[in-house]
């Protein structure tokens, strides 16, 4: 129901291969894991777009309305780019919002939380695209229990209560990304 799988079998390969040439992209931007009471904080990241950073100041920023930037990190991880096009194309998205890489470390968890600023509600499709996982990796919306594999492509619904847990023994590394479509889910 809040679940919908768009393409399974993607080769990560090429992803992982320019991840692990960059170490030092994780965490340079800690704001969605460090701020007061995130349900964030056990994960690390990879911001590829989002708003500028040089307007992100204040709590309040990251909810108000605002375009979204290709950061650094975006220019160094070429092997995702026909990936995010190709979603574009595939969900017939007017806009892309922001985009990122998450990583849970075995034992981590993403608490239950309901996404609900502006960017939540105006890209209206939200992607998953894990690169690492295993099967006690488990994804929560409401009461739909998923665990995913790597090279799938998920779509799922953000705005109503979620979390991860990784109960295995290996991290899981997701690509995040948002759009925006006219089109309904």
């Amino acid at each position: 129901m809040h679940f919908r799988l768009i393409h399974a079998g993607l080769d990560v390969a090429p992803i992982l291969t320019e991840l692990e040439a960059a170490p030092d992209l994780w965490d340079e931007n800690r704001d969605r894991t460090t701020r007061a009471e995130t349900a964030h904080a056990a994960s690390s990241d990879i911001w590829l777009r989002y708003f500028p950073r040089d307007t992100l100041h204040s709590d309040a920023d990251f909810q108000r309305e605002g375009r979204c930037v290709f950061y650094p990190a975006w220019h160094r991880l070429p092997a995702l780019h026909r990936v995010l096009w190709a979603l574009v194309s595939t969900l017939q998205a007017t806009e892309v919002g922001g985009a990122l890489i998450t990583r849970l470390p075995p034992g981590g968890r993403i608490l239950p939380h309901a996404d609900s600023a502006w960017h939540a509600r105006w890209f209206n499709r939200k992607v998953y695209i894990p690169l690492k996982s295993n099967p006690w990796c488990i994804n929560r919306c409401e009461d739909e229990v998923l665990s995913f594999r790597a090279g799938e492509i998920w779509e799922f619904n953000n705005l109503v209560e979620h979390e991860v847990r990784n109960d295995g023994p290996d991290e899981r590394i997701t690509v995040i990304l948002c759009f925006h479509s006219e089109l309904d889910q």
